[in-house]
C-alpha cells in the first residue's frame, strides 16, 4: 500500500474534516442562521445647522498582490471548490467561510489557484441538490488549495537558494571575444551585441584584440596615423558594451574594469568589461 507524504496526510485530514457533513448541510446551516438586527435611533437637526452631504469619492480598485489568500477569497466568492490533494480532483463546492472557521490557520492558508469565470457558467449552483452537480462546471467559483505553511516555507526558501547560487554562478563565468585590427563592422557589431548580451546576465567579458594570422607584426608607436585608428577601435569596442541597446542616452550600462592591456610588443591590447549591479 503506498502512503502519502506528510503534506499530502495533513491536507487530506482537513479536506476530509470538511466533507463529514456532506456539500449540502453547510449551506441549510447557514441559511438557518439569523443576523441581529441593527439598533437604530433617530436623529434630528434644526434646518439652518443641518449641511449638505457630501458625496464621497469612489476608492480606486486595488490590484491584488499575488494569488489570493483566506479572507480576500472569501470577500470575493461564497463558495470555493478545492483540489484534493491525494488524486488532484476537485471536490465541492465548500462554503468559503466555514472553511476559514474550521481551518487550522496556525498551519494551513487556503489560497487561489484558478479564479472564477462567471461568464463562462452555464449551471447554477443550488445547495439543496450539491450531489448532483459536476464540481468541474461550477466555473462560477474559483479553485483553491489548502497550502501547508511550512511546506511553503521550505519551497520559497530553495528557490530563493537557487536563485543566489545561479547569480553568484554567473557572476563568476568570463566570456571572452576574440577580434582581430581589421575586422569590419557587421562582425564587430555580431560578436559584439552577443557579448553584450552575455555581459548583462552577469558574465565579465574579456575581449582581445589582436593582429591577422599572417599580418604584418605591429609595434605599437611607430606609426601614429595607425595609433590612432587602433585607439578609435578600441574607444568603439568601450562604447558599444556600455551602452544600452534600447537607450543609448541613458546612463552607462558596464564598465571597463582596468586599463587596455597591450600585450606581444603592442600588436594585442585586451580589456575586460562588466556591468553594474542593479
Amino acid at each position: 500500500m503506498s502512503t502519502l507524504a506528510p503534506r499530502a496526510v495533513r491536507t487530506t485530514r482537513t479536506l476530509a474534516s470538511l466533507r463529514k457533513a456532506g456539500p449540502s448541510v453547510l449551506p441549510i446551516a447557514l441559511a438557518r442562521a439569523s443576523i441581529a438586527p441593527l439598533s437604530t435611533r433617530n436623529l434630528s437637526c434644526t434646518p439652518h445647522r443641518c449641511a449638505a452631504p457630501v458625496k464621497p469619492s469612489k476608492p480606486e480598485p486595488s490590484v491584488p498582490e499575488g494569488p489570493l489568500r483566506d479572507e480576500k477569497i472569501s470577500d470575493a466568492s461564497e463558495y470555493v471548490r478545492l483540489v484534493d490533494p491525494k488524486s488532484g480532483s476537485l471536490a465541492g463546492p465548500f462554503h468559503t467561510r466555514t472553511i476559514l472557521a474550521k481551518l487550522d490557520r496556525t498551519k494551513f492558508f487556503l489560497q487561489q489557484v484558478a479564479p472564477p469565470q462567471p461568464d463562462r457558467a452555464t449551471i447554477q449552483y443550488n445547495p439543496q441538490a450539491a450531489g448532483a452537480v459536476d464540481v468541474s462546471a461550477l466555473v462560477q467559483f474559483p479553485i483553491c488549495k489548502l497550502i501547508d505553511k511550512k511546506d511553503e516555507f521550505d519551497k520559497q526558501r530553495a528557490i530563493k537558494r537557487r536563485t543566489s547560487s545561479s547569480a553568484a554562478a554567473a557572476g563568476n563565468v568570463s566570456k571572452e571575444v576574440q577580434l582581430t585590427w581589421s575586422v569590419t563592422p557587421n562582425d564587430l557589431t555580431h560578436k559584439l551585441s552577443k557579448a553584450r548580451k552575455e555581459m548583462l546576465r552577469g558574465a565579465r567579458i574579456n575581449v582581445v584584440v589582436t593582429t591577422k594570422a599572417g599580418g604584418r607584426k605591429y609595434i605599437k608607436g611607430l606609426d601614429p596615423k595607425l595609433d590612432q585608428q587602433r585607439e578609435e577601435l578600441l574607444q568603439s569596442i568601450e562604447t558599444f558594451l556600455c551602452t544600452s541597446e534600447d537607450d543609448p542616452q541613458a546612463a552607462p550600462i558596464a564598465r571597463r574594469l582596468q586599463d587596455v592591456d597591450w600585450q606581444r610588443g603592442g600588436s594585442a591590447a585586451v580589456m575586460s568589461f562588466e556591468a553594474f549591479r542593479k
